[in-house]
């Protein structure tokens, strides 16, 4: 991170690496105030973001704001796509109900808010943890089904040094 943006080009110089710093220094301010204001980590957030929505690209963040994957519930606007879950170890494809939002930032308020008001998600909570690491594995198995939702995630924050935004 220099002078508050991203550049990872020192990382990985090629036109992924162009849209992930586009990506993140689009988000950064607002998951960063987000994430702080509802007790969970900027970096979890932006790199559930990124995983979830191919860095703002999949259809359902870029004509629906939904960055997260979050199933509409009972009388929540929503659209029906296409998902993969593993189900018993095997991956499976469904169509789900995806809650739509008004905003990229109305999407990160309702993942922020989705894990600090669950007792299921108290081990993503800043009181409750001691890295980003305790926050990814908390997700794994609750949050997503994917059994390497937390090495994904992982991989994301480290590639793109998304800890540094992190409260110390």
């Amino acid at each position: 991170m220099t002078d508050g943006k991203f550049d990872i080009r020192a990382t990985l110089w090629n036109k992924e690496a162009d849209d992930a710093e586009t990506f993140f220094n689009t988000i950064a301010p607002d998951a960063q105030r987000v994430a702080i204001s509802y007790g969970v980590r900027p970096s979890v957030l932006m790199a559930q973001a990124a995983l979830e929505s191919d860095f703002g690209r999949s259809s359902l963040a870029s004509v629906y704001h939904n960055y997260f994957g979050i199933k509409a519930v009972d009388g929540q606007d929503s659209v029906d796509l296409p998902t993969n879950e593993e189900v018993d170890g095997k991956t499976v494809r469904v169509t789900a109900a995806f809650a739509r939002y008004d905003s990229a930032v109305d999407s990160m308020i309702a993942n922020a808010s989705l894990l600090r008001n669950h007792d299921m998600y108290s081990g993503t909570w800043l009181e409750n943890t001691s890295s980003y690491y305790d926050e990814t594995k908390a997700l794994t198995g609750t949050y997503a089904t994917s059994s390497s939702y937390a090495r994904s995630l992982n991989a994301v924050i480290t590639t793109y040094r998304l800890a540094a935004l992190d409260i110390k």
